[in-house]
């Protein structure tokens, strides 16, 4: 299991991205998004991307999960976290337009799965676990407070 908090402004900074066997957790998750990519090798890469970063440096953490990726096919991407937050005139990335500017670097044809958490409450955690083989072979679920839970299912998420 690791731990990717959402790292510094500076675009050659790449702590924000990991690969794990089993389970990526993502921490203090209140204006960022995540973005966990299930890969052909049964192991799970991910970024936590704050949304007051350049568009370099998004791109930075884009790339970083290709390189951490080692040549395996990235069989899906899962997209969760404050979407809704994401309105900055300079970010390429907004709201309704994730999917598009994850496949632009990552494959254009990857299955997007997105949740937005907005409104679920101010601050949440998400673990994504690795269960099973196959495009949605992810266990997304998103925590809150002392004792709230959340666990995703496929019919929660919107296909990007």
């Amino acid at each position: 299991m690791i731990e990717l908090k959402e790292g510094g402004l500076n675009d050659a900074d790449d702590n924000n991205v990991g690969i794990d066997d089993s389970k990526i957790c993502y921490p203090g998750v209140y204006t960022c998004v995540t973005l966990t990519c299930v890969l052909g090798n049964t192991r799970l890469v991910g970024a936590h991307l704050a949304r007051m970063w350049s568009n370099g440096k998004i791109n930075s953490s884009l790339n970083r999960i290709l390189e951490l990726s080692h040549g395996s096919t990235i069989l899906s991407v899962f997209i969760v976290g404050m979407l809704s937050k994401w309105t900055f005139p300079q970010n390429r990335m907004k709201a309704g337009n994730f999917a598009t500017e994850t496949r632009a670097i990552l494959g254009p044809n990857l299955p997007v799965w997105i949740f937005d958490t907005t409104g679920v409450a101010d601050t949440v955690a998400i673990d994504a676990s690795r269960v099973g083989a196959g495009t949605h072979a992810a266990f997304i679920d998103v925590r809150w407070g002392d004792d709230n839970t959340r666990f995703l299912k496929p019919t929660d998420f919107t296909v990007g």
